[in-house]
């Protein structure tokens, strides 16, 4: 009766992948001849054999197109998943300069897993998902998003699970609730709300919840005692139902308590509460969403190795992008989804946590880093605790809510966490210099931006929060690297680009740059005003306006920067090809012919995409040769200086790694870093030293308790 655990059999993190199979280098050779030969009938063994064979050519290409179509449709959910993966594939090469992906030898080699992600770039991080997580998997998307035109329409063709949210479909009310107080609604106790014009009889039903207009808290309704009263049920009863009402309001596992006749008012006698005093508030009703359907759906899909990528934050917010790392509070359903699977098909379905990050990444040609985790495997013993609770008529919340920390720590651990964007543009800035001008795999940049910010967090801003000493040598270094990124802002400079500013290139490599500018502007700039441009722009205003809508919508979003760049890539989605049919009907009208017209609309998305990267690769001229120009209007101290100060900052952060690095324990010594045992190692050994430190910064208690996980240091190798 015991649980079957997977076999984590993964692939290695050098291979590639195009239509749902793993290819190399022979395979793209392989397609690299056989486009020559097909594009050069002299050299077409196929065609010289029906030649000598007297056959013509027809008879094969229609014996070929028959076995083509045969097989399209054979298998025709497989080729639509794999060719839409392709085709968004190259939709977000389009969008993002650089997507760089972390961690994908620790994704199973089959099926069924389960993919948990942050969400900060709405749909956008969806078609991440979709196009590097190698598995084929579904998605629970939002059944507002699934009705939206164009992602409705794509998420229908890979197979999402569209859930009907209550938040979606939140009802404004007539009348206002009196003296209503959250925090008296989250006490634990039950609540009689007391209404002014209102008609509780109709407006609510047992079940529903109810919420400030504004508020992003609601409170399920237990009892409606008449048009002007009614009572909340209070937490703990509304947390008693079923497994599957827990995560999705479905009930699908046993009874447990949710429904009206378990939350009375009569039941909480002597231990309630009552508003009807206070300032009145308008209020919106959460109509209860029976989702049982969906839920046996995705638990089906399960069983059939159908893999399931899911969002546990419920919704799309922006806030990891003035806090990165921040994420909003997850739901329970991806913890009950796994728990139920392992009930029921008697096999523990691996969770596979995501982090994604965006720089500027409600911009066109923005930056994203991709990140996957070890795998979360629920324990035998997690699993028999919540089976034992649900037998006895219980909901399994202990074991969900531990396996939910389980998931929420593993996304946390695929993120690099920092107070702001400023201070984690500190922390890019620490890990360049210190790795000075080598260059770094992706694996390997998110590693060290880790290592850096938690020394940054733990050892620096934690310190200074709490009024510490902090010493003299890393106040004046943190000083120094924000006055250089200034100085870097100020002229428009990367910190790459400052090494080109020391000696004297050679004229031949300046006029080879500024030659390939010339050429690449010459072959990008007509098709990018003619293609794309227009669009692009149209698109922007959309996105911009969208943005407004989406945040006054919304009680979780700071500036709804989350919404930008799925707005764009939807307008431009639908609007680039129109604007190609458009240019192909003035063409008619001008006197083409068809073949040439069909000839124009068959090249237009390569020249578009021609157009975007010779833009690209423009732009990276530019840059190259942005320090030579700034040599005729900068004087040379100036610029001696800034490259001084460059290599005095390396020098320096090296020198701290080397002197402080030890005190961080782990995360100096270990190779592979657990970070969320790491940093509860470190709260442990906070709250037992009482905050008390050296003051010369030596050892800190944190950095003592990681250590004491580890080997005696003495016979460590230093990792960094």
């Amino acid at each position: 009766d015991q649980p079957t655990l997977p076999a984590m059999a993964t692939r290695g993190p050098d291979q590639h992948h195009v239509l749902g199979e793993n290819t190399s280098t022979a395979t793209h050779i392989g397609l690299s001849l056989l486009v020559l030969v097909l594009s050069t009938p002299s050299i077409n063994p196929l065609l010289w054999t029906m030649e000598e064979l007297g056959i013509p050519s027809y008879y094969v290409s229609t014996i070929a197109l028959v076995f083509l179509v045969h097989t399209v449709f054979a298998d025709l959910a497989s080729v639509v998943y794999y060719s839409l993966r392709v085709f968004m594939h190259s939709i977000l090469s389009i969008f993002f300069r650089s997507m760089e992906v972390v961690g994908t030898q620790n994704i199973p080699a089959k099926g069924p897993v389960i993919f948990t992600g942050n969400h900060s770039n709405q749909f956008v991080d969806g078609l991440q998902v979709l196009c590097h997580a190698r598995l084929r998997c579904g998605f629970m998307i939002a059944e507002k998003s699934f009705n939206t035109p164009i992602i409705g329409h794509l998420a229908a063709l890979i197979g999402c699970v569209p859930v009907k949210r209550a938040q979606d479909a939140a009802k404004k009310c007539g009348g206002t609730l009196v003296g209503f107080d959250e925090a008296l609604a989250s006490n634990g106790k039950a609540l009689t709300v007391k209404g002014s014009g209102t008609v509780f009889h109709t407006q609510v039903v047992p079940g529903d919840k109810i919420r400030k207009r504004g508020s992003d808290s609601a409170f399920k309704v237990a009892q409606v005692l008449s048009d002007t009263e009614l009572v909340l049920a209070p937490p703990a009863a509304e947390s008693a139902a079923s497994p599957a009402a827990a995560a999705t309001q479905v009930k699908v596992g046993p009874a447990g308590g949710d429904g009206p006749g378990n939350s009375s008012a009569g039941d909480s006698a002597g231990d309630s509460a009552e508003t009807g005093k206070g300032d009145e508030c308008e209020w919106d009703v959460l109509q209860r969403v029976d989702q049982g359907k969906v839920f046996e759906r995705v638990l089906s899909s399960l069983a059939h190795s159908t893999s399931l990528a899911i969002f546990p934050e419920g919704g799309s917010s922006d806030r990891s992008w003035f806090s990165p790392g921040q994420m909003l509070t997850l739901k329970p359903g991806v913890a009950i989804i796994a728990m139920e699977a392992m009930r029921r098909q008697r096999t523990a379905v691996p969770i596979i946590p995501i982090g994604m990050q965006y720089f500027e990444g409600d911009k066109f040609r923005g930056r994203c880093v991709l990140e996957f985790g070890p795998a979360i495997v629920p324990s035998r013993e997690l699993y028999e605790e919540y089976a034992q609770d649900v037998q006895s008529g219980g909901n399994g919340k202990s074991a969900t809510t531990k396996l939910l920390d389980l998931i929420e720590e593993g996304m946390k651990g695929c993120l690099v966490e920092a107070p702001s964007y400023e201070e984690l543009e500190t922390v890019h800035m620490v890990r360049r210099l210190f790795a000075r001008d080598n260059r770094l795999t992706a694996t390997e940049k998110q590693d060290l931006n880790r290592r850096f910010a938690f020394w940054y967090t733990k050892f620096y801003l934690e310190r200074k929060a709490k009024s510490q000493p902090v010493p003299v040598s890393i106040e004046r270094m943190n000083h120094d690297i924000k006055a250089y990124q200034t100085n870097l802002d100020l002229l428009g400079l990367k910190d790459y680009q400052v090494r080109h500013l020391e000696g004297v290139r050679s004229v031949g490599k300046v006029l080879a740059t500024l030659a390939h500018l010339m050429v690449v502007l010459a072959l990008g700039s007509l098709p990018m005003l003619l293609l794309n441009l227009p669009v692009g722009l149209f698109a922007r205003a959309v996105a911009d306006k969208h943005m407004a809508v989406a945040l006054a919508g919304s009680n979780v979003k700071i500036a709804a920067r989350d919404v930008r760049l799925s707005k764009m890539i939807q307008v431009c989605f639908g609007g680039v090809p129109l604007l190609w049919l458009c240019y192909a009907v003035l063409m008619l009208v001008a006197g083409f012919t068809l073949r040439q017209t069909a000839l124009y609309l068959f090249w237009c998305p390569f020249f578009s995409y021609l157009a975007v990267m010779a833009t690209e690769a423009g732009m990276v001229d530019l840059k190259d040769l942005k320090p030579h120009f700034l040599r005729l209007f900068v004087s040379k101290a100036e610029m001696a200086k800034l490259v001084h100060t460059r290599k005095t900052l390396q020098n320096e952060v090296r020198e701290m790694v080397k002197q402080y690095g030890p005190e961080m324990g782990a995360a100096y010594f270990e190779k592979n870093v657990s970070w969320n045992d790491l940093k509860a190692v470190n709260q442990t050994a906070a709250a037992a030293g009482g905050g008390g430190e050296a003051e010369d910064g030596g050892g800190a208690a944190a950095a003592a308790a990681a250590n004491s996980q580890t080997a005696a240091s003495t016979s460590q190798k230093k990792v960094v």
